[in-house]
């Protein structure tokens, strides 16, 4: 009798464990699409303030200049943002194995 109940909540218990992995890598795999779609438009953004920078009506504005330089560090630290992540991902997959 009691094995069974023992057997029933581990059953219960690992349904459940299985369940939450289900839905963690569902939130991370969003977590890198949304991640992805963000570089896109960070670079185009980036590319496209270049432009503007180098036409002859805008070139040495101070303005994109700073804006140029803004989105470059930007582009560095979601770099950074993303290493992390790769590195606590790979640590994860690293600790299953």
């Amino acid at each position: 009798m009691i094995v069974s109940i023992f057997l029933t909540i581990s059953v219960v218990i690992n349904v459940l464990l299985v369940w939450y992995i289900r839905e963690s890598i569902k939130r991370i795999n969003n977590l890198w699409q949304t991640f992805s779609v963000f570089q896109d438009v960070l670079v185009e953004y980036y590319e496209t303030l270049e432009k503007v920078y180098k036409m002859d009506i805008y070139y040495g504005e101070p303005v994109i200049e700073n804006m140029i330089k803004k989105t470059s560090e930007l582009l560095s630290l979601y770099d950074n943002l993303k290493y992390l992540t790769d590195e606590i991902v790979s640590g994860e997959n690293n600790e299953k194995e």
